[in-house]
């Protein structure tokens, strides 16, 4: 139920922003949405706030009448991993003072979204919302240290924060772009008859779950604002990375070759508990891994040919 309250969202530029913002304003959502850029060709209905989330500034009074924040700015992976420095500034400095702002606004609701980063190689699968924390890249130790700060800051001053464990994201951009997420790369050197790389183990797998369900566990966490905690948003689904390519195969109707370098990377298997999800915010992913590959592979196969 869309509301006359307006949400304000960070990152609507990105990823997932971009799909959510085309999702949440068909939905009847107003919304005001931070850039440091406003963008071409932007969707219609979106009041535009210019400014950088890494410093204060005067796009904090945008916050004022909001009903909800859905933080979704942030750095990548790599990114984190070439400049932590630079990772910090958007992940950590970026949140605190967006939650210097909702507090000052009085808004009452936060959905901050996260990573299954944050468990680095758990011990045991489907991992749960309460398996420890031990992050082993520096992407998932500030996210780790973002969802303390949230938490912290419900302690404090009773904002209502819903924080989304999203596991492995795929899918093409909200422009039809493509993405560089693992299963990209794989489409893309299956496409040049390169071999998929491999890295430590054949057992390594993901729980890879499409970006447009991670866009229904957004509006999920903004329509029950009474939903509070950390929630695993993936597909509940362990798939191993060289099944993920040798289905890819399958569709391009190639054999697939394998540079496995047993030397490189860390063993890491992932599949997320998601029965939480479910109970709570009637979360459960939709698109088929095998409709998610085709879609990938439409939008390989167009770029490769241009």
């Amino acid at each position: 139920m869309a509301s006359k309250a307006p949400i304000f969202i960070t990152g609507a530029t990105g990823y997932v922003g971009g799909h959510f913002l085309r999702e949440i304003r068909r939905r009847g959502w107003r919304v005001r949405a931070l850039a440091r850029r406003v963008p071409p060709g932007r969707v219609g209905g979106v009041e535009w706030v210019r400014g950088d989330l890494r410093r204060a500034g005067g796009w904090m009074r945008a916050l004022n009448g909001c009903r909800a924040a859905v933080h979704l700015a942030t750095a990548t992976l790599p990114d984190c991993e070439r400049d932590p420095a630079t990772g910090a500034a958007v992940i950590l400095d970026g949140l605190r003072n967006l939650l210097e702002a909702i507090r000052k606004a009085g808004v009452r609701r936060l959905a901050l979204a996260s990573t299954s980063e944050v468990y680095g190689d758990p011990s045991r699968l489907p991992v749960r919302e309460n398996a420890p924390v031990h992050p082993l890249s520096v992407y998932g130790f500030l996210k780790a240290c973002a969802e303390a700060m949230a938490l912290r800051a419900h302690a404090q001053g009773g904002t209502s924060v819903c924080i989304l464990r999203f596991f492995n994201l795929y899918g093409v951009a909200a422009n039809g772009a493509s993405r560089d997420t693992a299963l990209n790369l794989f489409a893309r050197r299956i496409l040049e008859g390169k071999p998929v790389v491999i890295h430590r183990s054949r057992a390594n797998s993901r729980d890879f779950v499409h970006v447009k369900d991670a866009v229904r566990a957004l509006v999920a966490a903004v329509e029950r604002p009474q939903i509070e905690g950390i929630f695993n948003i993936g597909s509940g689904r362990e798939t191993p990375l060289l099944a993920a390519a040798r289905r890819l195969g399958r569709q391009v109707g190639r054999r697939v070759a394998v540079d496995f370098r047993p030397h490189e990377g860390r063993l890491r298997r992932m599949r997320a508990e998601v029965r939480r999800a479910r109970r709570e915010l009637g979360f459960s992913a939709r698109v088929p891994l095998e409709a998610g590959l085709t879609e990938i592979l439409r939008t390989e196969r167009r770029c490769f040919r241009s």
